[in-house]
């Protein structure tokens, strides 16, 4: 049982990189097709394909390749001779999107990109060759800079979200920090019925600390404090022997107090 425990991020991970690959590949997919180039395959993995779907054909298990090539055998027009794929069916798209049973990997197959054989190119208008060098540039970048655009977007998403923090409020839970935070330095914090905490260095053994239960942090000799984490670098990272300058909201109270703490060092962690 404990290496079934594997198997989850083992599967996460494979699906992650496919997610990655299916992006660069569609930047590829969609700059072809901007630029008028004919796309022959759209493939997620290699290998034989497991499933496919032709427009004109619909889905397929296995590939519409074989069905398709008698169709154009059958009722194929224009093109070059002796060349099939060169060819077109009415209400048949030539673009067969396929999910091979590999799933590491993928590619775009275009019309004229023979990448095993470079002689192999074709003379018709919507061939990759026989566009001019930007339209190829543009379509070559096409998976980079769709990676560069679904990483800014998940940057983006992330940073809006933001992570789970501490209020620097005595006695507060774990909550995201809210834009209201930023609002206002005297802003009064959110707290619960919880016990207070005592704030590392900060001691409520202290009989002279004047910290109270709901009391917010605002700054910490003079830095302005959004997180618990916050206060904790504030304080590690005050003058030993000095007493803590502190800027507190307390419920109840219009201004801001200034408050002095003298810093309690744990013998335990130091």
């Amino acid at each position: 049982m404990e290496s079934l425990s594997h198997v989850g991020p083992v599967l996460v991970a494979i699906l992650g990189f496919g997610a990655l690959i299916f992006l660069h590949e569609l930047g590829h997919f969609l700059a072809a097709r901007w630029a008028g180039v004919r796309v022959l395959q759209f493939a997620l993995g290699f290998g034989p394909a497991l499933l496919s779907y032709r427009k004109g054909l619909g889905l397929r298990w296995g590939s519409t390749t074989p069905e398709y090539r008698k169709l154009l055998e059958a009722r194929g027009e224009g093109g070059e001779p002796g060349r099939l794929e060169t060819r077109t069916v009415a209400g048949v798209s030539p673009t067969e999107y396929r999910l091979n049973w590999l799933p590491f990997g993928g590619y775009v197959k275009m019309l004229g990109q023979e990448d095993l054989d470079p002689a192999a190119t074709a003379s018709t208008p919507d061939s990759y060759t026989q566009q001019p060098i930007w339209k190829r540039m543009v379509i070559i970048s096409g998976g980079i800079v769709m990676n560069l655009l679904v990483a800014a977007g998940l940057f983006v998403a992330v940073f809006m979200a933001g992570l789970p923090a501490m209020a620097p409020v005595v006695g507060a839970t774990t909550r995201p920090p809210s834009q209201a935070d930023d609002a206002s330095d005297t802003q009064e914090g959110q707290s619960d019925s919880s016990p207070p905490r005592e704030l590392p260095g900060l001691s409520q053994r202290n009989a002279a600390n004047p910290l109270r239960p709901g009391d917010r942090i605002l700054r910490v000799n003079g830095r302005k404090i959004r997180s618990f984490n916050d206060v904790v670098v504030s304080v590690a990272m005050a003058p030993a022997g000095k007493p803590v300058q502190l800027l507190v909201q307390r419920p109840g109270v219009d201004h801001p107090l200034k408050l002095a703490i003298e810093p309690w060092r744990n013998p335990a962690t130091g």
